[in-house]
């Protein structure tokens, strides 16, 4: 979810990774080890996988949402949604860009 809560971090990490995602979507699952996955890892398989950088900041309107959403509907961990939306709410302000 990370990858997906900050307006814009697919394509910022797109362009560290000096990666393009290509033209075909396909849906095919991870297939490899999770042990030790990481945020480039997934940036990787998104973009063989097809994701574009405005499907990306569809998802990130979604996340806000949900975020904004969980953090009534699940009393027991607020705090730690909370605190995400937080973080997330700073990138926003730090990024000049206004919430979803």
């Amino acid at each position: 979810m990370q990858l997906f809560v900050s307006p814009s971090a697919y394509w910022h990490a797109l362009q560290w990774l000096h990666m393009t995602v290509v033209h075909s979507q396909s849906w095919n699952p991870y297939a490899r080890p999770i042990d030790n996955l990481t945020i480039d890892d997934l940036v990787h398989f998104f973009a063989e996988q097809g994701v574009t950088e405005e499907e990306a900041d569809d998802m990130f309107e979604y996340v806000y949402q949900w975020l904004t959403i969980a953090t009534t509907e699940w009393a027991s961990q607020s705090t730690e949604i909370q605190s995400l939306l937080d973080e997330v709410n700073l990138a926003i302000r730090e990024a000049a860009n206004r919430p979803p």
